[in-house]
This record gives C-alpha cells, structure tokens and sequence, in this order.
C-alpha cells in the first residue's frame, strides 16, 4: 500500500509539472492560444567563402589581408597570419562595417570566411561573389569575382522568422 501511496504521489506531482510548463510555454508566446503557434529555431546563414590555404600559396607576404564582397554590397575584411611552427590564425578586421565576417582555419591550413551580409537588394537568385586578397606589402595577389547562388529558408516558418539565407563560393588561389 506504501508503493502504491508512493507512485500516486509522483504521478500526480508529474501531471502537475506537465500543466504548469504548458501553462509557461503558452503565456511565453511559445504555444498556440489560437493563433501562429512558432518555435524558436535560430540560424546562422551567410555566405562562406572557401579560399583554400591563402597562407601557403602567398607565405611569402603574410600577414594577408581578405576582403570579400557579395553585389555591390559592403564589403567585410579577415587577416590571417601565421608564425614559424603554428598554424595560420584569421581575424576579422574590421567591426564597423555593416557586413559581418568570421573567419576559420582547419587543421590543414584551409581558410573559409563566413559573410553575413545585411544590405543585399534581391536576396536569393544568383549574384556575384567576390573576394581580394593582399599581401604585406599591399600588393593584390588574388583578385577573383564568382557566381554564386544564396537561397533562402525560413526554419520556424515563413510567417514565424528569421529568414535565413545561405550560400557557398569557391576563390581558391
């Protein structure tokens, strides 16, 4: 008889938390009281540029200056750098400007820059892509422009947002 005390108390304390966090979830706009019921998944698009491994091709000028574009839309700068023995690093240079870049390094040394642009006219469809790299000395060692398609999606729903758009361009040296 104690048991079963036991398990009636649990299952009572479980309908209980069941009803407050659907009573939580619903007050915090996160259920459906009759009108768009969204989530609250995220993303992180943007254009990434693959540039392959810009600190071997030009070791010569480190540290590289990268600046990309996408349109005639601002453009966001990265270096990378590398020193004797370690592998290269990439930083954004430039914080101000209304494009945010990240960049990254792999294990083998390739780079690939994420662009998120925020003033892009026609969003999705096909644009150019285009990224400039320079030397130490100021010197354009790499100047290549790419289509590129950007599509876009909407994860919690085209009524809900964000609108996430995505795409990828190769400008290996």
């Amino acid at each position: 008889m104690a048991r079963f005390m036991v398990i009636r108390s649990l299952m009572k304390k479980l309908v209980l938390a069941i009803i407050i966090a659907s009573l939580a979830s619903a007050l915090s706009g996160c259920g459906d009281l009759g009108g768009q019921s969204c989530t609250a998944i995220g993303c992180g698009g943007g254009v990434t540029f693959k540039l392959g491994k810009p600190a071997d091709a030009f070791s010569s000028g480190l540290p590289l200056t990268i600046k990309v574009c996408i349109d005639a839309s601002p453009c966001s700068e990265v270096t990378i750098d590398a020193k004797a023995g370690s592998p290269p690093t990439c930083a954004a240079v430039d914080a101000s400007s209304s494009a945010f870049a990240s960049c990254s390094v792999a294990a083998d040394g390739s780079v690939e820059v994420l662009l998120m642009p925020v003033e892009i006219k026609e969003p999705t469809g096909s644009h150019e892509a285009h990224a400039t790299i320079r030397d130490a000395a100021d010197a354009v060692v790499l100047d290549k422009t790419a289509p590129i398609s950007i599509t876009l999606s909407y994860p919690n729903g085209e009524e809900c947002g964000p609108a996430c758009y995505d795409g990828s361009v190769d400008v290996q040296p």
